[in-house]
């Protein structure tokens, strides 16, 4: 082997399992939940082998069906006790429909509780984490209040959580007052207006044209070569920069016609100012973070109690796994 070869070390423990990086109470909820939905995963599968072994028995039942009313064709044969041997064999048949469909569904309640989905996310967002994150436990966990049932106190918190994120996308989509909207496209014409200005210097230095302001752009061509092969690429032509120069000739009249097409649009009734979007993002995402601490606890008091309440797919692994608010949400894919 040549002595510069360099032999990659084999991942590590936390590498091939980010398990390793939790902490232990962090760790036994993750194994709980990879054990439990292997455990759906054993019987989900005998269910299907069930399922397929019905449907193989329909298929059979359906070809004696058909041979058997075949048979009666050119045959000196009792019709009504043929009659009847075929409606019993169709009745075996419509059982085993009937035993597929039953089959069918307990395979589709217990693929609902299984948990595959939020265990790729919580994995998924484990590997995203640098190696030197500080995977610590949240410190402030406290058996939240609740009237009713266990179940209802997860319908309601599961309620306040879509809500909370109805209101964070509202929050990323909420127009601009109109005021600020104006403010931002008189600044922009003021700035075309500046560039649209000529330079005159040449010509009252010696009568040379005024030079206009141009602006380059960039253009992509594609064509045929002489060849047959295709052609492409890009062409950055220096243009005549007329909205600037429309904006120096008529600033006040490009910028009334703006604020009369931003009234005509605007909604202040749910507009939130630019300078606020930060904090209010900030603060959703913070009560929603909260909400889903309590949706975990309600859950895992439910458990304690004997009753199995699947979690949400798109949980936060942070509430899940009861880790310190200060990591990371979830991104790309696996985030709201």
């Amino acid at each position: 082997m040549n002595s510069s070869t360099i032999i990659p070390a084999p991942p590590s423990l936390h590498e091939r399992d980010p398990i390793g990086r939790l902490p232990a109470a962090a760790a036994a909820t993750l194994r709980a939940i990879r054990e439990a939905d292997h455990d759906l995963g054993a019987v989900a599968l005998s269910l299907a082998e069930q399922y397929e072994q019905l449907r193989r028995d329909r298929v059979d039942a359906n070809v004696s069906i058909e041979v058997q009313r075949r048979g009666l064709v050119g045959r000196d044969v009792d019709v009504e006790k043929h009659a009847r041997l075929v409606a019993s064999m169709e009745h075996e048949r419509d059982a085993i429909s009937a035993g597929m469909a039953r089959v069918n569904e307990r395979l589709a309640a217990l693929n609902a509780r299984r948990s595959q989905a939020l265990l790729r996310r919580i994995e998924q967002w484990l590997k995203s984490l640098p190696a030197t994150a500080i995977l610590a436990l949240h410190a402030d966990d406290v058996a939240p209040k609740h009237k009713g049932s266990i179940a209802d106190a997860v319908d309601h918190a599961r309620a306040e959580i879509a809500k909370l994120v109805d209101d964070l996308a509202l929050t990323g989509t909420a127009p601009l007052p109109a005021a600020e909207a104006k403010a931002i496209a008189r600044r922009q014409v003021f700035e075309m207006a500046a560039r649209g200005a000529p330079a005159v210097g040449a010509l009252v230095a010696s009568g040379a044209p005024a030079i206009w302001p141009r602006a380059a752009q960039t253009a992509p061509i594609t064509g045929v070569a002489a060849t047959g092969g295709a052609v492409t690429g890009f062409a950055s032509p220096a243009w005549q920069d007329t909205p600037a120069v429309l904006a120096w000739l008529f600033r006040e009249s490009m910028i009334e016609a703006l604020e009369d097409e931003i009234d005509a649009i605007a909604d202040d009734s749910r507009a939130l100012p630019a300078a606020d979007r930060a904090s209010r993002r900030r603060k959703i995402e913070a009560d929603l973070l909260a909400a889903e601490r309590r949706e975990e606890s309600f859950i895992r008091l439910a458990e304690a109690s004997g009753l199995n309440l699947s979690r949400r797919a798109g949980a936060d692994p942070r509430a899940v796994l009861g880790l310190d608010s200060d990591l990371p949400a979830t991104t790309g894919p696996f985030g709201r």
